[in-house]
């Protein structure tokens, strides 16, 4: 398989897809249960609205498949961990820059060098 260096465009179309994604999926089954017990330590009495509520998201939560979990993770890593370099793509092809062992941002739609990752 031949890798392609993204743009920044479409690195930031990635950032934005996991914030979404990362909404739409919420928190994990068990950080659920930990806020709403510290929640509740502050609070006196919750109504009968407020439990199923609570009860709706945690199931909500608990429906997303572990594997779409680990997807949004692998993501995360590979798109908002530092440090990112963005290159200029046309210097590395003519082998003025060198092309750093992380992941590369490229700024043009070409190949950089024979495309594949190193």
């Amino acid at each position: 398989m031949t890798a392609r260096r993204l743009t920044r465009a479409e690195m930031n179309h990635l950032r934005r897809l996991i914030g979404w994604v990362r909404c739409e999926v919420g928190a994990e089954p068990e950080e659920i249960v930990t806020a709403t017990k510290k929640a509740l330590d502050h609070f006196q009495g919750v109504s009968e609205d407020g439990k199923r509520r609570l009860l709706e998201h945690y199931q909500k939560s608990a429906a997303i498949p572990k594997y779409i979990r680990s997807a949004i993770k692998a993501l995360e890593k590979v798109c908002l961990e530092d440090p990112t370099e963005v290159v200029d793509g046309e210097l590395v092809a003519r082998g003025r820059h060198e092309v750093p062992l992380r992941l590369v941002v490229a700024r043009n739609e070409e190949e950089i060098g024979n495309g594949k990752l190193d």
